[in-house]
């Protein structure tokens, strides 16, 4: 059989059952739910971290976050965070997939860091973040030297924090459309390609309707010609969002509706509709409690990005069937991680659950719902095995391919998967769940003053979310714990340093059965340890003491308030 085309689409920041083949009660996602209803919908699908560059880098490696060498090489423990950047140290599927004779194109956002100009680096490592002060041309050239792409196309360094052009999924899929075309016609058929297709919304920032009435011709590679077509889409985007009422048609509408006293209401809430809370994208099974102004605030804008995603894969998918490749084309669809304002930086469910859909008309039947434990580092195998490149050729990758699953219909040997974010680690097994923090508070003394220091021998307030100063990212927060996505507050036990769940019976995490099990806790710690030792070879952090966290309730009492959460 000849090897398959491949479109890897990666969504940002979508939590899985926004998605009306995991139950979301909408139509806004037809040409995403189309791919499961064609094929394989996952249903218990893990990114290994819940943060967009950590999950990116093991979903392009195949390899776990805190192995790069960019966190290897610059600290003295595995703090996973954005710091996780391809270098020309870690070889990518699509280096891989190169190799094998596969056309490899890029489209959309990258988030894996570049190299730093000499001027701005200042004593720093040699990679940065999202390309600030980096022209567009220089961080197309860097996502392929190492991204290992040979087509880079429609370039987003990061999040863009600009009005000028947040978002462009037309501009995105319009690119990604012309290098499928270029490649099928230069190989006239016979050279498959590989598309890492990477769409931005409904990632921050997202301002409806705003963000749709953005002039079409901004884009970060500068003003491109106007085509009729896009702003067509984003008017009937707009129109559909209107109907499902997920907008406002004026300003004053909107101010009339916003909830009396509703904090922020005549600034940033000013376009948005208020709840009514039984609007069914606003599950509670994925929004996880009953919804506040700006919960529903957010869940609203996310679904309609969802919308606005859409049509960029429907476009996508038409392409397809007019190249009349689809038979032999695995497109995959899954996102980075879950939703910011529900887990996003932490390893609870919320945070980690992701769609994961495959349609392979020549392989796939459809409608298949495998329900074995998957994770997004299986993908790399994935490919390789479908492009039927040898074995051997990925044995330094920590998934599997997920191909034997899908052609035997049976459940695969049963493995733990682990997940990684700044101090915290997590192990699933089976229905079991157990979650670690160890962020060095262990090491600290409380002074007279209330205050100790964490591994980056910062001083920080044991009070100011305890060890949630750093979160489960480990990053250091400022203000109102902006960087806790509510976790703080919408999980009792996240104070304790370890936490176990049955996640049969608990799927939502609220009940610490820590206590109760103590030999499986022993048991599935031994698991995360030894993985430590095993992925992150010179840094096992967790791997040390860990002991019991002093309670920081008090705190997320305040959160609670501030966040106008339940607890």
């Amino acid at each position: 059989m000849a090897r398959p085309h491949v479109v890897l689409i990666v969504a940002d920041d979508i939590p899985r059952n926004m998605l009306s083949t995991f139950g979301a009660q909408h139509n806004l996602s037809s040409h995403v739910d189309s791919l499961g209803a064609h094929g394989a919908a996952f249903t218990s699908a893990y990114t290994t971290a819940p943060l967009c560059t950590p999950s990116r880098f093991s979903l392009l490696t195949g390899r776990y976050a805190a192995n790069a060498s960019s966190i290897t090489a610059h600290r003295p423990w595995n703090m996973v965070g954005f710091n996780a950047f391809l270098t020309a140290r870690e070889p990518t599927v699509a280096h891989r997939l190169r190799a094998a004779g596969y056309a490899t194109g890029f489209v959309g956002k990258y988030h894996l860091g570049f190299p730093l100009p000499e001027a701005q680096r200042r004593g720093r490592a040699a990679f940065g973040g999202g390309g600030r002060g980096l022209s567009y041309g220089e961080m197309a050239r860097a996502v392929e030297a190492y991204g290992g792409f040979e087509s880079v196309r429609a370039v987003w360094g990061g999040n863009k924090q600009t009005a000028q052009s947040p978002h462009h999924p037309e501009w995105m899929a319009a690119e990604a459309v012309e290098f499928m075309r270029g490649a099928v016609a230069a190989a006239g058929g016979g050279r498959p390609f590989f598309l890492y297709f990477a769409p931005t919304v409904p990632h921050s920032p997202f301002v409806l309707p705003a963000s749709l009435t953005v002039e079409v011709t901004r884009t970060p590679a500068g003003q491109v010609p106007y085509v009729a077509s896009w702003k067509a889409n984003r008017e009937a985007v707009l129109a559909r969002l209107t109907a499902h009422g997920l907008v406002c048609k004026d300003y004053r509408q909107c101010h009339r509706l916003a909830y009396a006293g509703a904090e922020g209401a005549k600034t940033s809430l000013a376009y948005q509709r208020p709840l009514a809370v039984n609007e069914p994208w606003l599950d509670a099974d994925w929004l996880y409690t009953e919804p506040n102004f700006e919960q529903a605030r957010l869940a609203r804008l996310f679904v309609a990005g969802l919308a606005w995603l859409d049509t960029s894969v429907g476009t996508v998918l038409q392409a397809i069937d007019e190249l009349r490749i689809t038979p032999n084309t695995l497109v995959i669809y899954t996102a980075d991680h879950g939703a910011s304002f529900l887990g996003k930086g932490h390893v609870y469910e919320a945070g980690i659950r992701v769609p994961l859909l495959m349609r392979w008309p020549r392989v796939i039947p459809p409608g298949v719902r495998p329900a074995a434990p998957v994770a997004l580092l299986d993908l790399a195998p994935t490919l390789l095995d479908a492009a039927a490149v040898p074995p051997a050729a990925a044995d330094d990758l920590h998934g599997r391919s997920l191909l034997p699953l899908l052609a035997s219909h049976t459940p695969p040997a049963e493995r733990p998967l682990f997940v990684e974010i700044g101090y915290g680690r997590a192990v699933v097994r089976g229905e079991w769940k157990l979650l670690v923090v160890n962020d060095g508070t262990d090491r600290c003394k409380e002074a007279a003053d209330g205050t100790c220091r964490n591994l980056h021998d910062e001083e920080i307030d044991r009070w100011q979310c305890n060890f949630t100063a750093n979160g489960h990212m480990g990053n250091r927060l400022k203000g109102k714990c902006n960087m806790t996505y509510d976790a703080v507050a919408r999980h009792p036990a996240f104070c304790d340093r370890r936490q176990l769940y049955n996640l049969k019976e608990d799927p939502l995490e609220q009940r610490n059965v820590v206590q109760q099990h103590p030999e499986l806790y022993d048991e599935l710690l031994a698991l995360i340890v030894a993985h430590v030792r095993r992925v992150e070879q010179s840094n096992p952090a967790i791997a040390g003491k860990l002991g019991t966290l002093q309670q920081c309730n008090r705190r997320r009492r305040r959160v609670a308030k501030y966040r106008k959460l339940r607890l």
